[in-house]
């Protein structure tokens, strides 16, 4: 079982993306996400489309968490706990890149350019 509050604080999905947990405020890759977990009581049994599959604990802290689809068994993330400097850099990472392909795209549709 995996209580709400054990998952507050900062990770890092399996496929790169950051997510903050504040209460039960979710924070995906710096946008504020509507659809949060499925929660059983104070117990979170999914999040999104993903059902809880395992925890990995040390001591009394969680360090990763495995959520399995339910639309396919080959499909499972994985978040792995990390600090918020983790979660700073790799945002503003992510957001040059951003800003980056919406510049090279919008240059590309201007009339007259190639």
């Amino acid at each position: 079982m995996l209580l709400l509050d054990e998952l507050q604080g900062t990770w890092v999905a399996s496929r790169g993306e950051t997510i903050v947990i504040d209460n039960g405020q979710v924070v995906l890759n710096g946008i504020q996400v509507t659809r949060g977990f499925a929660l059983d009581g104070n117990a979170v049994v999914g999040f999104s489309i993903y059902n809880l599959k395992d925890v990995v604990r040390t001591g009394e802290k969680v360090e990763e968490v495995l959520w399995q689809s339910k639309f396919s068994e080959d499909d499972v993330q994985r978040w792995a706990r990390v600090d918020q400097l983790e979660i700073d850099k790799r945002n503003a990472d992510t957001n040059a890149k951003l800003l980056h392909r919406a510049a090279i795209a919008g240059g590309s549709s201007l009339p007259g350019s190639a």
